[in-house]
């Protein structure tokens, strides 16, 4: 993956204040819906619909399944699940639900995370 190194002020720790440098990623790019189902059906006997089907009908299950307070093991893709946050209170009565917050948690399965390690590193400018 190519790397660029990007410069700004710290604004704590060690360096606060000073001009530090750090690596990020010099992306090549944003693959699209399309083509991203376009590549899938490349290397697989489905063509390019029916990926995008299969897709939307993923999300529309996922969307389904984490409102009813599942969590989903989508297998290589990894965990999605839901979080809350909300003030803390001394009593039930002054939560009010409209103060609870839903996050989508989402935990890479250790396949995904294992591709991390096999990375080389080239700087860009």
């Amino acid at each position: 993956m190519k790397y660029k190194l990007k410069k700004y002020k710290a604004g704590s720790g060690a360096y606060k204040g000073q001009m530090i440098k750090t690596a990020v990623p010099a992306y090549n790019g944003i693959i699209d819906f399309d083509k991203f189902c376009e590549l899938v059906s490349d290397n697989t006997t489905l063509n390019k619909g029916e990926v995008q089907a299969s897709i939307y009908c993923i999300a529309q299950q996922l969307n389904h399944l984490l409102n009813h307070g599942y969590s989903v093991n989508t297998g290589d893709l990894g965990i999605w699940g839901v979080t809350l946050s909300s003030p803390q209170v001394l009593e039930d009565e002054e939560l009010h639900h409209s103060k609870i917050k839903a996050n989508l948690r989402y935990k890479p399965s250790k396949s995904l995370k294992q591709t991390l390690e096999h990375i080389t590193h080239e700087r860009t400018e």
